[in-house]
């Protein structure tokens, strides 16, 4: 665990630790999920981290930052925060995002109290 680094950490690293967790925070429907480490490293195990495309399954927005946790009770220990550089990343993309985040905006619009 010293030796990760945002920019080495894998899905192997993570599950030969039982107490570490990686959470993914949407800016789109600003909630935070938990990462299932197990069906990412199933495929890219050696992949780092940093370079995954993750999409939120709720509003569709590609989240900017995942974090690295470990649940030791009662509280999570953040460990490393690792800012999100997809390998993958095209003009489709860019659109969905673009599309996504403004869906986002405009459901906060109404949600938040107006003064």
């Amino acid at each position: 665990m010293t030796e990760w680094k945002d920019w080495n950490v894998s899905a192997r690293d993570i599950v030969a630790d039982g107490e570490v967790s990686v959470m993914i925070h949407c800016d789109g429907c600003r909630r935070v999920s938990s990462m299932n480490i197990w069906k990412v490293g199933g495929r890219l195990a050696d992949a780092p981290l940093q370079r995954l495309r993750l999409r939120c399954g709720r509003c569709g927005m590609y989240p900017t930052s995942i974090e690295i946790e470990r649940e030791t009770l009662p509280r999570h220990t953040k460990i490393l925060t690792i800012k999100l550089n997809p390998a993958f990343w095209d003009e489709g993309h860019e659109t969905n995002q673009r599309q996504a985040k403004a869906r986002a905006v405009k459901r906060w619009a109404t949600t938040l109290p107006s003064d």
